[in-house]
């Protein structure tokens, strides 16, 4: 399947629940690497003096090309770090980490509670992140006779393009973003449109 867009955090949420005496805190934020979700590891377990358990779960790079990880860091098998993860697989949001830290209460939770109370702290700090979308963009340079113009503007339109800039000259000359996984079918369209009397230049690829 492809991904038109995806989304990546630009703060830091923190949610806290407390289960049976038992303290989760949860923080969801930006990453770009893995060496980064080391340090942020790092950096939970030592402002958490006294925690029983760090777990995190995290997704770097574009969906369904992504990097994902894990850990339950000690607490049973699947209970911690796969609920954590599962919130944010279930997203169109990438580059995110949340990490979850415990502090037990004395009271056992069972591996069922245990699922459910790493999942309402995940879940609970990523509903409060802030987001940005990110798309891949090809900029392309249309030439083409007056005689086109019309349908060519409206083509753009209805592909939803952005158009930057047009300028009149012996021909038209129109500059516009389209969302790379547009590209193929707009030039097709374009291309028949006008007979295949139309000049293409894609100017660059970028990610906004």
């Amino acid at each position: 399947m492809s991904i038109e867009s995806y989304f990546i955090p630009v703060n830091i949420s923190i949610f806290e629940l407390n289960v049976k005496k038992s303290i989760f805190i949860a923080k969801a934020q930006f990453v770009d690497n893995t060496l980064i979700v080391r340090d942020i590891i790092k950096q939970e377990k030592q402002a958490h003096k006294g925690y029983t358990h760090v777990v995190h779960g995290f997704r770097i790079g574009k969906p369904n090309s992504e990097t994902c990880g894990m850990s339950d860091d000690g607490e049973p098998s699947h209970t911690a770090g796969k609920p954590v993860l599962n919130i944010i697989q279930k997203s169109n949001v990438s580059n995110v980490i949340i990490t979850v830290v415990r502090y037990f209460g004395g009271i056992k939770l069972g591996t069922g509670g245990l699922v459910r109370a790493y999942t309402d702290s995940a879940k609970g700090c990523f509903e409060k992140l802030v987001l940005r979308e990110i798309k891949d963009i090809e900029k392309y340079t249309v030439y083409c006779d007056y005689s086109f113009y019309d349908s060519i503007k409206k083509t753009l339109e209805n592909f939803n393009a952005d158009i930057i800039e047009e300028i009149f000259t012996d021909k038209v000359e129109i500059k516009f973003n389209i969302d790379l996984i547009k590209s193929e079918n707009i030039k097709k369209a374009l291309i028949e449109i006008s007979n295949d009397n139309i000049i293409f230049l894609k100017t660059q690829k970028c990610i906004l």
